[in-house]
């Protein structure tokens, strides 16, 4: 998720813009340690994958694995698509509230967004996790 290697299928920062990469280059290295370009998954559908080499067979052994899914989601119209493999959020906001309910809002870049934000109370299990050391992610449950 934060390397590139021959024949990925690099995304553009904050944009639906990918290439492919033909070789690692020193640049690419460097773009991708700024969070200018990310790696990037498929989603599976109607059209071409752009990946190569390694990358195309191994995404090709994974869609093999599930072929009356992918025909379905064919079948639905559903196209090629990729997504980045990571994101960078941006304006990230958390209050916690009472029975230690803890909301975050985050910002997330296109193409990860349907919409501008999302928010997602997260409820700890205060025996697990104390309320003085939150760890979003690890020992908490989604709520709606």
């Amino acid at each position: 998720w934060d390397t590139l290697q021959p024949g990925d299928v690099a995304n553009l920062n904050r944009t639906n813009s990918y290439f492919q990469v033909k070789a690692v280059t020193a640049e690419l290295r460097v773009r991708l340690e700024q969070f200018d370009i990310h790696p990037s998954g498929p989603l599976f559908g109607q059209g071409e994958n752009p990946a190569a080499q390694r990358v195309q067979e191994l995404e090709s052994k994974v869609f093999a694995q599930h072929r009356d899914w992918c025909a379905g989601l064919k079948t639905f119209g559903l196209k090629m698509q990729r997504r980045p493999l990571r994101m960078m959020t941006a304006d990230m906001r958390w209050e916690i509230q009472p029975d230690a309910l803890l909301c975050t809002k985050v910002d997330l870049p296109p193409p990860c967004s349907m919409n501008s934000s999302k928010t997602a109370p997260l409820k700890s299990s205060s025996a697990i996790v104390p309320r003085k050391s939150w760890i979003i992610g690890v020992n908490n449950q989604t709520t709606q």
